[in-house]
């Protein structure tokens, strides 16, 4: 049971970025000044490749910060499709009838060797001698 709570949070830690020495890299790839803001907007984890549907309502205005990692693909009175690029972090920010929403994409890259990698580097860094990767 504790080792796979441990194993959890290691997951956890490097999904969601969890700041720590073994996981600073994704502060270092997706830059701190979107991580002081994170807590300001709803966040929407994606996959390189990934499509997914926002739900709006008649929007009237849409805008993303950087279309080279995520781009809105289609735009219709009820929802909002976004398509993830490449690696990194944007915002999306969209006024409708509602009001005005912001969403932070998170896009992951579509390999798992990055995340093996990065699971890797925690165990090596935390002295894990029982613990491996497949």
């Amino acid at each position: 049971m504790r080792k796979g709570l441990f194993f959890s949070l290691l997951v956890l830690s490097i999904l969601g970025g969890w700041k720590g020495d073994a996981c600073g890299q994704f502060y270092e790839n997706f830059g701190e000044d979107y991580m002081q803001q994170e807590n300001l907007v709803d966040e929407v984890d994606m996959i390189a490749g990934e499509i997914k549907v926002i739900e709006a309502n008649f929007p009237t205005r849409v805008s993303i910060r950087d279309p080279e990692i995520a781009e809105v693909s289609k735009v219709s009175e009820r929802e909002i499709v976004v398509t993830a690029q490449m690696k990194g972090m944007t915002r999306l920010v969209f006024w409708d009838k509602v009001g005005k929403h912001e969403y932070l994409l998170k896009i992951f890259p579509t390999d798992t060797a990055y995340i093996n990698d990065q699971v890797k580097q925690i165990i090596k860094d935390l002295e894990l001698d029982n613990v491996y990767t497949k």
